[in-house]
């Protein structure tokens, strides 16, 4: 436990730590949502839903957690959050062991007895049922997140520099940013494999009833961050021979930092109700939560629903759009929070430049944003099946729309795509479709009945696959920005508030991302995902998850909300710096427990 008493020391066991936690409850859960939605029929608006439980309950937990674990022993709440963090992890893969054993549904049939299957399927149609222990996962692993997040930066804070907290931070959350993309990128290489150790149905990968290994990654993050999280309980509350420099004079808003050293840690209601006040008439804390707000509602929508978009739009594979999209994570929000902690620190910036580098860095974000203007004309699915719907066996009108039964996409030889072998009428031979029959009804007379086909969908007329790399370059420039300012954005809201507040104010800013950012825009990017669904699976008369998306309009929703939000998020910035320019009024003073400071004229 030598080594964990310094800061570099504490600093490496709590940044693997964080790698861990970003590794699993960001990278990997947003690698296989694709997976998880088909594996247990669910819908997108479902997932976010999911994804939302883990901000509710950190919400609940949060007021609570930050102020007085903020006068606690800051060792035992993070590594309490660690374990609960683990745990949830563990509970995350249940599903996987209690469902019933997946079925690839008549894999191998060579006739389309659409009746039979459908009876078989609704004998394990409570699929969606399962997902309780997702949401219960997700409350675990928010609670836990909120307690380990806010007292591993607080911590730290206290024991260095402030010169020095800027590049500290950075290498902690650096390795929190390397966490996702690490998932990412071995969440696309499981779902390579068979969702059960062995593939005794022989279904292929190309196969629309593929379901990749999407647990056994959180089996070994959670196991890894229970058993590191014991050491972090022996933390000592003051890392040795630095102590000093704890509470030195620092630059802020509002003056001096008057840390009353031999103050009485109370923690009374009234206490917390006049810390959460004092907060509330702090302009700068008040604009930074909602600029903070509304550009983490826009980046949990986009990395929420990242690997989908590209998947649906660019035509890529769930595994591949999963490493394009973690490849580029784990570089960008690594690499920009590092680089953007050592920029604070380098050039020793006040609060008020760092203001000006947030909105710069929000500005440029902006413009790379206008990447979600490329659209593409969605790939032909044939327009006549879609009108004789009273004609076809396999489609049905549900309350979301067209819905499919079953769900084996072919490419005709006259480039239109089919959602079943069986309405094209052909006689499948392992992965080859021959005898088409029933092509010569989309083909204006033409005799194609020795036709044949491939599995998949077309490409279509129109694709944007060569797109892909343009898109993939502006995103990534545009994470890297989005990040660079991360480290100016925690240095500014506690350079804005009292140094006993640091814990309570991280909380409330944490609190406000929360309820107006990423728990009411991840349900609504599930949404504006859902309504740019084109076909649904049909589930026993009920809609399962979504099978193909337009690729015309989802690029169009995003573009408008995503815009939308940083726009409003910079605009909050700008207006930090007007308040802070207009004089402070006569005899205006912020208290807390007694102690007084002035606002600077």
């Amino acid at each position: 436990m030598e080594l964990s008493c310094n800061a570099i020391g504490s600093l490496v066991l709590l940044s693997v730590v964080s790698f861990l936690q970003g590794f699993g409850a960001v990278g990997l859960f947003y690698t296989t949502i694709s997976t998880i939605e088909k594996r247990f029929d669910l819908t997108s608006s479902q997932i976010a839903v999911m994804s939302s439980t883990f901000d509710i309950a950190a919400c609940i937990t949060l007021p609570i957690v930050s102020y007085v674990g903020g006068k606690g022993y800051k060792p035992r709440w993070i590594g309490s959050g660690s374990i609960l963090i683990g745990l949830g992890a563990l509970m995350y893969v249940l599903p996987h062991f209690v469902a019933p054993t997946y079925s690839s549904l008549h894999e191998n049939v060579s006739e389309c007895e659409l009746s039979n299957m459908t009876m078989a399927k609704c004998s394990h149609s409570h699929n969606q049922n399962y997902r309780v222990f997702f949401y219960a996962s997700q409350v675990l692993i928010g609670i836990g997140t909120i307690s380990m997040s806010i007292f591993t930066l607080v911590y730290l804070d206290e024991n260095v520099q402030q010169r020095y907290s800027a590049t500290y931070m950075g290498i902690l959350q650096a390795s929190g940013s390397l966490g996702p993309g690490v998932g990412y990128f071995l969440g696309g290489y499981l779902l390579n494999h068979y969702t059960y150790l062995t593939n005794d149905a022989n279904v292929s990968r190309k196969s629309s009833s593929w379901i990749g290994n999407w647990w056994i990654g959180f089996v070994i993050g959670g196991s890894l961050i229970i058993i590191l999280s014991i050491p972090i309980f022996f933390f000592p509350e003051k890392l040795r021979n630095i102590g000093e420099y704890a509470g030195e004079e620092e630059t802020s808003l509002i003056g001096n930092d008057a840390k009353n050293k031999d103050e009485k840690k109370s923690l009374s209601f009234a206490d917390a109700f006049k810390s959460f006040v004092l907060l509330l008439k702090n302009p700068s804390v008040v604009l930074l939560s909602l600029s903070n707000s509304l550009s983490s509602g826009m980046a949990i929508g986009l990395s929420t629903f990242g690997p989908k978009y590209v998947e649906s739009v660019f035509n890529c594979s769930s595994t591949m759009s999963a490493y394009y999209i973690g490849i580029l994570s784990l570089v960008t929000d690594s690499s920009s929070n590092v680089l953007g902690g050592i920029f604070v620190t380098k050039f020793d910036l006040t609060v008020k430049q760092m203001v000006k580098f947030c909105i710069a860095c929000s500005a440029l974000t902006t413009g790379f944003l206008s990447i979600y203007f490329i659209s593409c004309k969605d790939r032909e699915i044939e327009e006549l099946e879609m009108k004789k719907l009273n004609m076809s066996s396999n489609l049905c009108r549900l309350s979301c729309g067209y819905a499919v039964k079953q769900y084996r996409p072919i490419c005709a030889e006259n480039n239109v795509t089919y959602l079943s072998y069986c309405d094209a009428g052909c006689m499948r031979i392992d992965e080859t479709y021959r005898n088409c029959s029933d092509l010569v009804y989309f083909s204006e007379g033409s005799n194609l009945w020795n036709a044949t086909a491939t599995s998949g969908r077309c490409n279509g007329k129109e694709t944007c696959s060569h797109l892909l790399p343009v898109f993939l370059v502006f995103f990534g420039i545009g994470n890297f920005i989005s990040g660079f300012s991360n480290q100016a954005t925690l240095q500014i809201l506690w350079r804005s508030v009292q140094f006993e507040q640091r814990s309570f104010a991280l909380g409330i800013l944490s609190l406000a991302t929360r309820i107006l950012g990423t728990i009411p825009f991840a349900i609504i990017y599930g949404k504006i995902i859902d309504l740019s669904c084109i076909i649904w699976s049909e589930e026993c008369g009920k809609c399962g998850s979504c099978l193909i998306h337009s690729s015309e309009r989802m690029p169009t929703y995003i573009l408008i909300l995503s815009m939308s939000l940083q726009a409003a998020s910079t605009l909050l910035l700008i207006a930090m710096i007007e308040v802070n320019a207009a004089p402070a009024k006569d005899g205006m003073e912020l208290e807390i427990n007694s102690t007084s400071v002035k606002t600077e004229e």
